[in-house]
């Protein structure tokens, strides 16, 4: 595989952020991103007017457009490690297949780190290395100012009424923390034992422990269908009675927030702004009617 990479079949959306913003989304051939699902617009509209072909889903792609599209590098998320027979396909078309890990990082700087491999694959290591020192400085520039005292509860509800939280000292929760706040957030363990991302919790336990908390961000990354506090309280009644659903600090977020690697440092700015009062306007987060 030639270095820099060209033609490339994506499939992690959480690089497309980092492509566009070093000038590289020119070198995406195939993707299984459409223009409606895509994180961002430019990319959609590359989509739109051909010049990123569709190839189908990580789990269903279409492999005889990527053959014939002659893709030398297919760049996956963690999802490909479940079709093991997928990867090995694309492996006998000739294609080299590269898992990025980058959602597996507990630490913000970690995650950050691999669009480092980015500019190795790319071509652009000198672009990223500036990039990173940039986005770096901007989140120690937040970490450096005075602890809010506020805490902050991330969740959403999901479809058998729990509450999905983030686990302590995920990179999420890292953000909140960076940001000036104490997260409200739970310990989980997967079923073979490794740390889960998320976790699940009745009700009940989720009052008990996240009613007091000073603010909420419902998590519109997996529902986006709760716009205001009265979507949220009808959810769940217990909502109603949370001291944030109370005191009116109940935010949402974009529903790409997972996928703008490149955009962390103005993501705990704007979680800082909306913790202290200074909230304006913002791509990220938005104060919920």
């Amino acid at each position: 595989m030639a270095v820099p990479a060209t033609n490339v079949y994506l499939v992690s959306t959480g690089w497309i952020c980092v492509l566009d913003e070093l000038g590289r989304l020119g070198s995406v051939g195939v993707s299984s991103v459409t223009p409606e699902t895509s994180p961002n617009q430019s990319f959609a509209q590359m989509i739109e007017v051909g010049d990123v072909v569709f190839g189908g889903r990580y789990r269903e792609p279409d492999f005889e457009i990527i053959a014939q599209a002659g893709c030398p590098l297919a760049i996956e998320n963690t999802q490909i490690n479940r079709y093991p027979e997928i990867k090995q396909k694309l492996q006998d078309l000739g294609t080299v297949v590269f898992t990025e890990y980058s959602s597996t990082e507990d630490d913000v700087l970690g995650r950050l780190e691999w669009i480092k491999v980015v500019g190795a694959l790319f071509g652009c290591e000198d672009e990223v290395a500036a990039l990173f020192d940039q986005i770096t400085a901007r989140v120690e520039d937040v970490a450096g100012e005075e602890p809010t005292g506020k805490s902050m509860v991330f969740f959403y509800i999901d479809e058998d009424g729990s509450a999905v939280a983030r686990r302590a000292g995920d990179c999420f929760a890292q953000m909140i923390q960076i940001a000036g706040s104490k997260p409200v957030s739970f310990d989980a363990k997967g079923e073979d034992g490794a740390t889960a991302t998320h976790i699940t919790v009745e009700m009940e336990e989720f009052f008990a422990t996240a009613k007091d908390a000073d603010v909420i961000i419902y998590n519109s990354t997996v529902d986006e269908g709760t716009t205001t506090i009265a979507d949220l309280v009808a959810r769940n009644e217990l909502l109603g009675q949370f001291a944030a659903v109370g005191a009116g600090e109940v935010y949402t977020c974009n529903a790409n927030l997972y996928q703008q690697m490149t955009s962390t440092d103005t993501i705990i700015e704007d979680i800082r702004a909306l913790l202290t009062g200074a909230a304006g306007s913002s791509d990220f987060f938005w104060k919920m009617g």
